[in-house]
C-alpha cells in the first residue's frame, strides 16, 4: 500500500487579504482550475508562497462555513465571498490607519514635549546664575554664625563705599595728634557778628 503524504500547510496563517486574494481566483478561474488559483495567490502574496491547490480548496470550504454559504449555491458564492472578505479587510485597514494615526499624533506631541524642555534648558543657560542674597546679619557686621565680624572685608554697604570721605577723616585725625588747630570755617551766624561793613553789604 502507498503512504499518504500529509497535507503541507502554508508555512504562515491566512489573514483577510489572503482570503480575499483566493476568493478573487476563484470568482475569476471558477472551481475547476485548482492549480492556476494556487498559483495566483502565490504570486500576489508573500506569505504563502508555498501553497498548494488542496491548501486552497481547504481553505475555500473554510470560507463557505464560515459565512454560512451551503455547497448548492455554486455560481455565486465566490462573488459573495469577495464582497465580505473586501468589507471586511477595508475594516482592517481603517483599525491600521487609526492606530498609526494615534502613534502619530503620541509622536508628534513627544516632540514638541522634547523641543520645549529644550528651549527651556537653553533659557536656562542663557541665565546668570542666581546669587545668594545676604543676610541681614552680614549686613549688619554679624556673620551668619552670630559672632561680630572684625575683618574689614565685611563692612556695611555705606562704610565700605564711602571711600572719599576716608582722606578727610585721616587728615583730621593727624593735626588732632599734632594738636594743631584744624581749620575752622566760619559758621554763617559769625558772619553777622563780623564788624566790617563791607561784608555785610552796608
Amino acid at each position: 500500500m502507498a503512504k499518504q503524504q500529509p497535507q503541507q500547510q502554508p508555512s504562515t496563517p491566512w489573514g483577510t487579504l489572503e482570503e480575499l486574494l483566493l476568493a478573487c481566483a476563484v470568482n475569476r478561474h471558477g472551481t475547476d482550475s485548482w492549480d492556476s488559483i494556487a498559483m495566483e495567490v502565490s504570486n500576489r502574496t508573500s506569505t504563502l508562497s508555498s501553497l498548494t491547490s488542496q491548501n486552497c480548496i481547504d481553505r475555500f470550504d473554510d470560507l463557505k462555513r464560515r459565512f454560512g454559504f451551503t455547497t448548492e449555491q455554486k455560481n455565486d458564492t465566490a462573488s459573495l465571498l469577495v464582497d465580505e472578505l473586501r468589507k471586511l479587510r477595508v475594516d482592517e485597514l481603517r483599525r491600521e490607519v487609526h492606530q498609526r494615526d494615534v502613534s502619530i499624533v503620541s509622536l508628534e506631541m513627544k516632540v514638541k514635549r522634547l523641543e520645549e524642555d529644550r528651549e527651556k534648558s537653553l533659557k536656562d543657560k542663557e541665565k546668570p546664575p542666581d546669587l545668594p542674597k545676604p543676610s541681614p546679619e552680614t549686613v549688619a557686621g554679624k556673620s551668619e554664625t552670630g559672632e561680630e565680624c572684625s575683618d574689614g572685608d565685611e563692612r556695611s554697604f555705606n562704610e565700605s563705599n564711602s571711600t572719599s570721605q576716608q582722606p578727610q577723616k585721616a587728615d583730621a585725625e593727624a593735626k588732632k595728634e599734632r594738636n594743631e588747630v584744624p581749620d575752622v570755617k566760619p559758621e554763617p551766624d559769625s558772619i553777622k557778628d563780623d564788624p566790617d561793613p563791607a561784608r555785610l553789604g552796608i
